[in-house]
């Protein structure tokens, strides 16, 4: 565990870090830890992305909550050889479970919320760099998807 915190550069409880990774302790965890995400994918998105049609705002933040995605970047920082779990191989579902609880306890063990946002935009939000955006949101109609956009936004 020591060994991970220095590798990420952060500070977490060791306590903390055991209910992380233990998969029948990390529920809790990894619910909040799945709002924050979302709160902090979709605040960067509408932020940075402001006249954006909302359709490609959600489907950049589906793409980036996805299974896979967080299943990788949760191998790709080491927390799957830390995990304590019955089953062996462990499911994507408790590799993001784990992942999840991660973000929370940074949360939690930090006043300082700026430290949680680097940590999901470095993490997470570089995952945009790998892919076409066009193979994430495909408009099936843009004319329509243009016109709907622009309505919605002079109300």
């Amino acid at each position: 565990l020591f060994a991970f915190t220095k590798r990420l550069n952060e500070k977490w409880p060791k306590d903390m870090l055991k209910k992380v990774f233990d998969a029948k302790q990390n529920a809790i965890l990894a619910n909040r830890g799945d709002e924050l995400l979302r709160i902090c994918i979709w605040y960067f998105l509408r932020h940075n992305m402001s006249k954006a049609p909302s359709e490609f705002v959600d489907a950049i933040g589906d793409y980036l909550i996805s299974l896979p995605n967080l299943t990788r970047i949760a191998k790709g920082i080491g927390m799957y050889d830390l995990i304590i779990a019955e089953e062996y191989p462990y499911t994507d579902d408790t590799v993001v479970d784990a992942f999840k609880a991660l973000v929370a306890a940074l949360e939690q063990s930090s006043d300082d919320k700026q430290r949680l946002f680097a940590f999901v935009k470095d993490f997470v939000l570089t995952l945009l760099t790998e892919k076409d955006i066009h193979e994430i949101w495909q408009v099936s109609d843009a004319m329509t998807t243009l016109k709907n956009h622009y309505s919605d936004e002079n109300q």
